[in-house]
């Protein structure tokens, strides 16, 4: 249930939004004494600052490719995770509770130091007490996968991809860890759409299909062996965006016999933890979450 919502917007688009609506009281003030003013322009102009309030901030680009546009201010973990649309999901091949002893480890340092805070599920989590790294709030849901009980996985919406997570946890417990990030906007200057797979103790991906913006244009990437699970006519594609288009990684993660869909909104009987990592400012003792 979500409890309250707050609009988060960058302050830049803040300042250009500010410019519209002040321009109606700047030409009022200008026309009052004047035959536009009883004419009726000065409310042509009082009609024309909202309109352009709205276009502003209905065409942020890159704004639809980095998950949540509204943080909600406070969110009840699990059950408001599939309204957050998360766009990286990973599944680890290992045991969820040596995945978590692992990780709960690693996070000790940095949550004393207020870098970092975690709480078990359900919990409510407080997005605005935490500052943000390139728009975004740097967190996460770990939990028992539901396709492969037993094993973990994870949604976060790291701008990452928890990287140095994944690559530690792999690299620790010998498993096979496959990650998928999905793109909703193509056009964003920050579009990118990626599978990546790692295993056991390798220095680097394993394997890695990438389709990113870079320099205005999008790029492919490829490196290491096919798996098993994917198809590679999906790269002889015409269209780059079509090569690992949402579609094409969620066939993957059928093929892998993974439901997504599952993996998001059925917590039934799951187990899990939700994290948060700080980015300049650090945490306050308890400001991220509570129980719920």
């Amino acid at each position: 249930m979500t409890v309250g919502t707050v609009p988060v917007l960058p302050v830049r688009r803040y300042a250009a939004a500010a410019v519209p609506l002040a321009w109606p009281g700047l030409c009022l003030a200008v026309d009052t004494c004047s035959t536009a003013y009883r004419s009726g322009t000065a409310a042509a102009y009082v009609f024309a600052g909202p309109l352009l309030f709205f276009q502003l901030n209905r065409n942020d680009p890159g704004a639809a490719n980095k998950g949540t546009v509204f943080a909600m201010s406070l969110v009840s973990l699990p059950s408001d995770l599939a309204g957050l649309r998360p766009a990286t999901f990973c599944l680890i091949e290992a045991d969820y509770r040596k995945v978590l002893e692992l990780c709960r480890t690693s996070w000790t340092v940095a949550s004393c130091e207020g870098w970092m805070a975690w709480h078990e599920l359900p919990c409510l989590f407080d997005m605005t007490a935490v500052d943000t790294y390139a728009g975004q709030v740097q967190w996460g849901v770990l939990g028992e996968s539901a396709s492969r009980p037993g094993q973990a996985c994870l949604w976060t919406e790291q701008s990452d991809r928890a990287w140095s997570m994944l690559s530690h946890l792999a690299s620790a417990l010998r498993c096979r860890i496959v990650s998928t990030a999905l793109c909703r906007d193509w056009k964003s200057p920050d579009a990118l759409g990626e599978l990546t797979v790692l295993h056991g103790n390798a220095s680097s991906e394993l394997r890695i299909v990438r389709v990113m913006r870079d320099g205005g244009r999008l790029e492919f990437f490829e490196r290491g062996d096919p798996q098993d699970f994917e198809r590679v006519e999906n790269y002889a594609k015409r269209l780059l965006k079509d090569r690992v288009s949402e579609d094409v990684l969620l066939s993957y993660w059928r093929e892998l016999g993974v439901d997504v869909g599952a993996e998001l909104s059925d917590w039934a009987g799951r187990v899990g933890v939700a994290y948060v990592k700080a980015n300049s400012t650090p945490l306050k003792a308890g400001a991220a979450f509570r129980a719920a």
